[in-house]
């Protein structure tokens, strides 16, 4: 029924395309307007849906701006964008997981690609269908895993959602959304697309946004959800989860200078199979956070911290887990704008097998940006001091060094993956002391379009590696291009 759905969607959307015609690859000029001075066209998002390209309705478009605003109606009550992501990682690994399992290859080289395309159909201004596909690819890879779903989306769609949207009172607006569609809520912490592999995450069912400006002038959105999580299946049409339900409700207050962002949550998961410190059984949680964060200027502090409590059920016995992330930084007024910053993160674990819960659930996070760019630690029974350093050598040009600390919260629990899977049990290791990673990455965004990231990270395995397993040092080195359109 849902692939039915979304093939009518696409077929609705390429229909308009064609419709279209090439009259509308550029606007007619208005008379008496200035072209010398073209609008601003919207910065890039990380969800595209998120863009707003009726900034180019009275402009003259060429180029790629002949795609981004096709007006398919004289009166431009129908219009359509279209856009995409093309990228490309050269990944290098040296003691893969550690070297475990002994018998498996640690050490390789391979080859990411993954091409994004997404049409934007707007019909008057209640009604808007969004629908983005995608292709990721890998060469061989002779990792533990292989060709991992994380790697591989042969094709698919990633979101497929119709908008409806009505005003409320004030300068509030509410959107209906239901279809596939993804998330990125907060920090990212507990809840993202990720965007870092090479395939994405996704969800089917429905949201309703709130968004506008509150009364004192600052920037507000809320989303309400119920959906099924979609799992990647690498070489066939993505369907949902049936035991992976997932819901809630997150709010923001943007920071206006004057007062900091503020972020509020609740949400609710419920897996039919889930293992925490070797106990299995159906998890049912529920997740309670709040985050307050201002951001980086030069010349002042800045900071971000974040807590979330979860309570629930787990194989007929109660939750009580907690995490909690803390970072605060300074913008030096100097050459290269010096970053510095201190971090603290904590992700409790089970004091023991059986009985209550005390590991926290990561959900569904993008682990990538807090605990080393190796992806070897998930936020579940870790400890995490991190420190880092951040140079801006040119308006198109930053590099930042970060070096991370980590233990296990308690010894009687796992360490677990960056995809919550275990990565070495619980009680194997007489220390808590897991190891030290470093981070180095230059990222040159050459123009708006294109950007290329160079990066080399280490890890240095800590003896609790060294006394449950193989406890090889970890390096990883990469290089990618990425082109926005």
């Amino acid at each position: 029924m849902l692939r039915t759905i979304y093939s009518a969607l696409f077929a609705a959307l390429a229909a308009a395309l064609f419709a279209s015609g090439s009259a509308t690859a550029q606007a007619t000029p208005t008379p008496g307007r200035d072209d010398s001075a073209p609008p601003k066209p919207p910065a890039y998002q990380l969800l595209r849906q998120n863009e707003d390209w009726r900034v180019l309705k009275d402009a003259a478009r060429s180029g790629i701006n002949s795609i981004k605003y096709m007006p398919l109606r004289d009166d431009h009550a129908v219009w359509l964008s279209l856009g995409g992501e093309a990228r490309l990682r050269g990944e290098r690994w040296d003691g893969f997981r550690f070297g475990n399992p002994p018998s498996a290859d640690a050490d390789d080289l391979f080859l990411l690609s993954r091409l994004r395309l997404h049409g934007d159909l707007h019909i008057g201004p209640h009604v808007r269908t969004f629908v983005e596909g995608i292709t990721a690819w890998s060469t061989d890879r002779d990792l533990v895993g292989g060709r991992r779903a994380a790697d591989v989306d042969a094709a698919d769609l990633t979101q497929a959602f119709v908008d409806l949207r009505a005003p409320l009172i004030d300068d509030y607006t509410l959107t209906l959304r239901p279809g596939r569609q993804q998330f990125v809520f907060g920090k990212q912490r507990l809840v993202s697309f990720l965007p870092w592999t090479n395939s994405l995450r996704a969800w089917d069912g429905i949201s309703a946004i709130v968004d506008g400006v509150t009364s004192s002038g600052t920037g507000f959105s809320a989303t309400a959800f119920l959906t099924q999580y979609v799992p990647v299946q690498k070489y066939h049409f993505n369907d949902v989860e049936r035991g992976i339900d997932f819901g809630g409700a997150h709010a923001t207050w943007k920071p206006d200078g004057a007062r900091p962002g503020v972020d509020a949550y609740a949400y609710w998961l419920h897996r039919d199979t889930a293992t925490f410190n070797a106990t299995g059984g159906d998890e049912e949680r529920y997740t309670l956070g709040l985050r307050t964060w201002q951001p980086p200027a030069v010349g002042h502090l800045d900071y971000d911290a974040e807590f979330a409590w979860q309570t629930g059920e787990h194989a007929g016995n109660d939750i009580a887990a907690f995490m909690v992330a803390a970072q605060l930084g300074h913008t030096f007024a100097a050459g290269w704008s010096p970053r510095t910053w201190l971090g603290f993160d904590y992700a409790s674990g089970d004091e023991r097998a059986g009985g209550d819960v005390q590991t926290f659930n990561q959900l569904f996070p993008l682990g990538h940006a807090y605990f080393g760019y190796i992806d070897a630690i998930g936020r579940q029974n870790i400890i995490d001091a991190s420190t880092g350093v951040e140079l801006r050598l040119s308006d198109h040009l930053k590099t930042a060094l970060d070096g991370h600390a980590l233990w296990l919260a308690d010894g009687s629990d796992a360490l677990y993956d960056v995809g919550g899977a275990v990565l070495r049990a619980g009680g194997t290791a007489r220390s808590r002391y897991v190891g030290i990673e470093l981070d180095w990455t230059a990222n040159w965004q050459v123009d708006r379009h294109l950007s290329l990231l160079l990066g080399l990270s280490y890890f240095a395995a800590g003896s609790m590696i060294e006394q449950s397993g193989a406890s090889d040092d970890t390096l990883f080195a990469y290089v990618q291009a990425t082109l926005l359109f």
